[in-house]
């Protein structure tokens, strides 16, 4: 059975693997070109005004129109190449970011496609210019630093701003993509996002927001994944003075993936689903939203529609559905009842030699 589970789990892990780096880059990207726009701005915000042409601002502003217009994996490449071609510059970037600041490094949409000269000409206006755009930053920080030089730090940092720290801002977002688009130096560039982050005081660690280790683990290991829920619930049952039925043993990954595909994707259970949400559209806050999640959920009609997909999708009839653990419902003639021979009606089918042929469609 492990060799027919493990490609499907292979592939719904890799599909979410690949939205969530999709999903990363593109926020990450998107303050990239952000603090860019703001750090120009902060340089040169008055002569734009009177109508300087920076161009390092109206190229990267054409940069992120297309962008914006595409598919954030389209531009994974740029990236990938600025990377491998200075790939030991950006692992030691702490060290030293003269290769950036006195650089020529840039973004250049289309680069290996080719294309007419003409063309070729055009794209050079769809660019990010990194090298120059830092050394920006880098200038702006040295002014500040000039600035409140002999002030005190708490001071000087309230007053400073942003551009005390405007080259570790850029170093944060650039290193952030290569950290989810390079694989082979994952380690490494989490240990440099990781720096950055405590160096600008960042809570929320990129690193730690990385699931993919624990999500691959809870979809591989059976000892560990739902089927360990199922054995901790039967042995909490036991302490609580239940028997389990005998045989009763924990269903595989697959068996029980199966069982929650098919129950929602049951008519009932989408219905159901469908009203909860439409319920919540009203709610303002986070506590009505709650109130409207538990009333629905205690809801009968609700918990009807829920209880009979489970029962269609597990081949378990009401009447065992709802009944006492113990005894084993393998053996009705058992039943604790103080006349047992005078009283068959109390069993749970009338006829419960016919009860593991119930068709799930009935209930």
């Amino acid at each position: 059975m492990s060799t027919t589970e493990n490609p499907i789990d292979e592939k719904e892990l890799d599909l979410k693997k690949q939205e969530f780096i999709k999903k990363s880059f593109d926020r990450e990207f998107l303050s990239l070109t952000k603090q860019a726009q703001e750090t120009i701005n902060a340089r040169y915000g008055v002569s734009i005004e009177f109508g300087d042409v920076r161009r390092e601002l109206v190229c990267l502003n054409k940069y992120l129109n297309i962008y914006n217009n595409m598919e954030p994996n389209e531009h994974y490449i740029y990236f990938e190449k600025l990377y491998n071609k200075n790939r030991s510059d950006f692992l030691n970037i702490l060290t030293s970011d003269k290769f950036l600041s006195e650089g020529t490094l840039f973004i250049q949409f289309g680069e290996g496609i080719k294309s007419t000269k003409e063309i070729d000409e055009k794209r050079k206006q769809v660019r990010i210019y990194l090298s120059d755009i830092y050394a920006i930053a880098i200038d702006l920080q040295k002014k500040a630093e000039k600035t409140l030089d002999g002030i005190d730090e708490n001071i000087a940092s309230e007053i400073g701003g942003k551009d005390l720290i405007r080259p570790q801002i850029l170093q944060l977002h650039l290193m952030r993509i290569f950290y989810h688009l390079i694989d082979d130096d994952k380690t490494q560039l989490g240990k440099i996002v990781t720096q950055l982050e405590n160096i600008l005081g960042v809570p929320k660690k990129t690193v730690n927001e990385d699931m993919f280790k624990s999500i691959s683990q809870n979809m591989s290991s059976n000892n560990n994944g739902l089927s360990g829920l199922f054995t901790m619930a039967t042995s909490m049952m036991e302490k609580m003075g239940y028997k389990p039925p005998p045989g009763m043993t924990p269903p595989s990954e697959r068996e029980i993936n199966d069982v929650i595909s098919n129950v929602f994707g049951n008519d009932s259970t989408q219905n159901a689903i469908k009203n909860m949400f439409t319920s919540l559209q009203g709610c303002n806050d986070f506590g009505s939203a709650i109130q409207e999640v538990v009333k629905n959920v205690t809801d009968p009609k609700t918990m009807e529609a829920l209880q009979g997909s489970v029962l269609q999708n597990t081949q378990i009839t009401p009447e065992s559905f709802l009944a006492p653990i113990n005894p084993p419902l393998s053996e009705p003639t058992t039943e604790p009842t103080t006349e047992p021979t005078t009283e068959p009606t109390t069993e749970p089918t009338t006829e419960p030699t016919t009860e593991p042929t119930t068709e799930p469609e009935n209930y």
